[in-house]
């Protein structure tokens, strides 16, 4: 278990770093701005506090709503089942950034990609947890 635990995470870090990756494919070839590209990785919360003191990822957004909702589900169906599920997120937002035409459906699976990632870090530390104790 520990073996698939690790794969799962260094993919999943691999699949965050893609637009790192293409940003400048994405500038050359779709159009993008440094703007564009920034929004991918950097989403401002509320618009009325300045955008210094509340960026965050757009990855990482769902972390900030999502992590207790993924550790119930972690808790109710176990690893195995939910580990699967967040793959499969994982797998379907980065097939999604690298098969879309531009910036709102890339926006859009990024976000899903985030869903299953971070679901899926809440599930790494139970996984952990129940092979170290």
């Amino acid at each position: 278990m520990p073996t698939k635990s690790f794969i799962s995470i260094v993919s999943l870090y691999f699949a965050y770093d893609e637009i790192g990756a293409v940003a400048p494919m994405l500038q050359e070839q779709m159009g993008f701005t440094l703007y564009d590209i920034g929004w991918l990785y950097r989403f401002v919360i509320l618009a009325q506090i300045p955008t210094d003191c509340c960026e965050s990822s757009i990855y990482s957004t769902p972390n900030i709503l999502l992590a207790l909702l993924g550790g119930q589900f972690v808790d109710s169906v176990g690893t195995s089942i939910s580990g699967f599920v967040f793959a499969v997120l994982i797998i379907v937002g980065s097939t999604g950034v690298a098969l879309s035409d531009g910036f709102w459906p890339m926006f859009w699976a990024r976000l899903i990609l985030g869903i299953g990632g971070e679901c899926q870090k809440v599930c790494q530390s139970r996984v952990l947890t129940e092979v170290t104790y």
